[in-house]
């Protein structure tokens, strides 16, 4: 049986759309722990510079927000 940061890191991977996985984070940011979030960003080849959990959580999504907005323009 699968842990919930397991089944967490499996369901934010298989969405490849940056916006799809800022809202996927929006709506689980209380289910973030720290072995989540390290996943996530390692996937996304972001590197975390904060401490906080939910510093982290909103520079993740900041990060995607970004890469959304200047996808667009391609």
């Amino acid at each position: 049986m699968l842990n919930v940061d397991t089944l967490l890191i499996l369901q934010f991977l298989e969405l490849e759309d940056p916006k799809k996985q800022a809202e996927f984070l929006r709506a689980h940011q209380e289910d973030m722990t720290d072995m989540f979030l390290k996943s996530a960003a390692a996937s996304l080849d972001y590197v975390e510079t904060s401490t906080e959990l939910q510093l982290r959580c909103d520079d993740l999504i900041k990060f995607l927000n970004l890469k959304v907005k200047y996808e667009k323009k391609r």
